[in-house]
């Protein structure tokens, strides 16, 4: 409403442009107009019909004629008989055409006394208001969009505008005022443009010449005409580099979501939030709102780190588009709702592969001796090949599907947004961290007639690889094989082990189709996940009749845990017991960057805590130590760690484990009792992955605790 009465007020003060006869006329009048000298014997003129007025009723005014009428009346008014003369020149004005100039759209218009009127100076002036309000609109909105300051902004151009405005009036000369008016109106306008595009990404920029392309382009086919230019990138998938869009609706619904998450003013800092954590590769994003601010935490390898707070200011829009995003409520900040959503992230592969190559040659000829000339000869050939094979990084995308979890706390809300972990494929135990006495004791164990054998690890620590690949390395072809599936949790297949999906829902009910699997004679049952006493002791009576071998899986720590869990579902604990061949336990620990890690002689104290001999020379490696000038790895991104290794714990009950068992079943007392049968324990084993430098002694602590 206040433009359309600015408009009216501009328009208002245009056509009053001659209200002063010293001024405002001087300004609006044409070039030719205000340079026209008057012409001789006009005052004469003027003074017969003043006097023709007042002493010749029904005579009529000859001011206005044409130049022709202008100069006969003249001569005319000279003659003694100027009456009938004057009457013949006004016949003969009125006989005469107006010539094509007397119609020039850029003549001067007479509207009376002080009402001067240049229309083209009138048109420029409303052409550049008009445009004025165009891009005064677009600032606008883009200020709020893109947070850079409305209030800053919008009164620096309504102000300067609106200054040079009064100016334009009050200056009489048009080409001192306008000139002024049209700076006023594009100097801060291109500032603002520029600053703009300084922060924004290209396919977001204004008044390029890949923009006014597309702009020309766009409004030419308005009229028909068409013009070749590249295809515009859509705006929302500039910007961070991720595209998001809406699951789990309908495709109109899932379109609806995304239409309004993406006119959300905080859907950019919503996609930069995920960008970060998609380039951090973390599993796990939280953001913890207060009154204060916004606390952010990545979980990268199943560790915690601190990300950079956000302003409510900032974080409260982006929390909104994602809502909207996952069709949920965008207002509500108490009750807890889950949603999911699609993105496909882009990032940089660079090789790493190629440049640990190269690290590994340029580290081996440091070791060799210098007086090795024949060594150092190869291995420069081998320098020479690694950096000639390097390979330049190239673009590549993830597509994730992340799962979208908000609930509110005392303190504000709380928000997880849960990717799902890339699936690393691992081939063969060594892989996954397993060191060959390991595998060997396993495989042996897992190629038994008779008895129960179990895996297991924490909650998300690998449990299911390692039974994916060690179930690859069994002989499934000379045995029989059947995995049975609850059909709840779905596990990855393994070759020639068929699956069966169970009906069960109820103990009794697990009983009896247990003993129905049974009749089908399998040599090896996979069974995960047992929930109840019941199907424990199915599993147990059908041992004590038929040599049947049992795979199992349960969430604990270490082997001492896997077996008192399995003893709580009030099985019948003297059969379980009895039949128990071995548990297999695992945690996991990050990985040492191969790109930055470094070694070190530990200290004396350490190594007797750690049970080395004191004359035996030990080197041990961790994380750079960097200050915070030097740039960091590339790799881990200064972590120090990159990917998971496993460590295992093979625990193999012997006569004084299966006594503590039956007798006082406690967790220390059953740990104590696995030591005394001769298995070693996890922490011996990760101080293996030290000593060959897979993991940091720092690491094996904080993944065991």
């Amino acid at each position: 409403m206040y433009r359309v009465l600015l408009f009216i007020l501009v328009f208002s003060f245009t056509l009053a442009g001659g209200v002063s006869e010293n001024h405002f006329k001087v300004f609006f009048l044409s070039s030719a107009y205000s340079q026209e000298e008057p012409e001789e014997g006009g005052e004469e003129r003027n003074s017969e019909q003043e006097n023709t007025e007042e002493g010749v009723p029904g005579e009529e005014n000859t001011e206005g004629q044409g130049t022709e009428s202008e100069s006969n009346g003249e001569e005319n008014a000279e003659n003694e008989e100027g009456v009938q003369e004057e009457e013949n020149a006004e016949e003969e004005a009125e006989e005469t055409p107006v010539t094509p100039e007397e119609t020039n759209l850029f003549s001067t218009k007479d509207f009376g006394k002080g009402g001067y009127v240049s229309l083209w100076k009138v048109f420029l002036a409303i052409l550049v208001y008009l445009c004025w309000v165009h891009t005064t609109d677009w600032l606008s909105s883009d200020c709020q969009e893109y947070k850079f300051g409305v209030g800053r902004w919008v009164p620096i151009i309504y102000g300067s505008f609106l200054g040079a405005l009064m100016l334009f009036w009050i200056i009489p000369v048009f080409w001192v005022g306008f000139p002024l008016l049209l700076l006023t109106y594009l100097v801060p306008l291109i500032i603002y443009v520029r600053k703009r595009n300084a922060v924004v990404s290209d396919g977001e920029k204004v008044m390029t010449a890949e923009h006014l392309q597309y702009w020309l382009a766009d409004h030419l086919s308005m009229v028909g005409i068409k013009m070749a230019v590249k295809a515009k990138k859509d705006k929302h998938a500039s910007g961070p580099p991720i595209v998001l869009n809406s699951f789990g609706g309908t495709i109109k619904e899932n379109e609806q979501r995304r239409i309004a998450a993406q006119h959300h003013p905080g859907f950019r800092d919503a996609r930069q939030l995920l960008a970060d954590g998609l380039g951090q590769e973390a599993e796990v994003i939280v953001l913890d709102f207060s009154q204060t601010g916004v606390t952010i935490k990545y979980q990268v390898d199943g560790a915690w780190h601190a990300g950079h707070s956000m302003e409510r200011e900032k974080a409260d829009p982006a929390l909104e588009a994602l809502k909207l995003l996952c069709g949920l409520n965008s207002q509500e900040r108490r009750r807890k709702q889950e949603g999911k959503f699609k993105a496909t992230y882009e990032y940089q592969y660079t090789f790493p592969e190629d440049r640990l190559k190269i690290k590994q040659v340029q580290e081996e000829i440091e070791r060799t001796p210098e007086d090795d000339l024949v060594r150092h000869k190869e291995l420069k050939r081998e320098m020479q090949v690694a950096k000639e094979s390097k390979r330049p990084p190239e673009t590549r995308k993830k597509d994730v599907t992340p799962k979208f979890i908000s609930q509110g706390t005392q303190t504000g809300e709380r928000v997880i947004v849960q990717f799902e972990v890339e699936k690393t494929v691992f081939k063969t135990p060594a892989e996954l961290g397993m060191n060959e006495k390991t595998q060997q004791e396993v495989l042996t164990h897992l190629a038994s007639e008779k008895g129960i054998f179990i895996f297991a690890a924490p909650k998300a620590g690998g449990l299911r690889t390692t039974m994916t690949v060690m179930l690859g390395k069994t002989d499934r072809y000379c045995r029989d094989f059947i995995a049975i599936d609850d059909g709840e949790h779905h596990y990855e297949e393994v070759e020639n082990i068929p699956v069966e999906v169970s009906p069960a829902k109820t103990p009794e009910e697990w009983k009896q189709y247990l003993r129905s699997v049974f009749l089908k004679e399998p040599n090896v049952v996979l069974l995960r996940d047992i929930t109840c006493g019941e199907m424990l002791d199915a599993v147990t009576e059908e041992l004590s009749e038929s040599d049947r071998f049992f795979i199992t899986s349960v969430r604990a720590k270490d082997g001492a845990e896997a077996l008192l869990r399995l003893m709580l579902t009030k099985c019948d604990a003297e059969k379980f017991v009895e039949n128990v061949n071995a548990v297999l336990t695992q945690r996991l620990a990050r990985r040492l960057c191969d790109h930055c890690k470094e070694m070190y002689q530990p200290a004396p104290q350490l190594l007797r805590q750690l049970g080395f001999p004191a004359d035996k020379e030990v080197m041990f490696y961790r994380p750079p130590q960097v200050d915070e000038k030097q740039t960091p790895c590339p790799e881990c991104r200064g972590i120090g760690y990159k990917g998971r290794v496993a460590i295992y714990e093979l625990a193999v009950p012997g006569d004084v484990t299966r006594e503590i068992l039956s007798k006082q079943p406690k967790l220390e007392l059953v740990r104590k009792a696995l030591r005394k049968d001769g298995n070693r324990s996890m922490m011996e084993e990760g101080i293996q992955l030290v000593v060959k430098g897979t993991t940091s002694i720092q690491e094996l602590k904080r993944a065991l605790e």
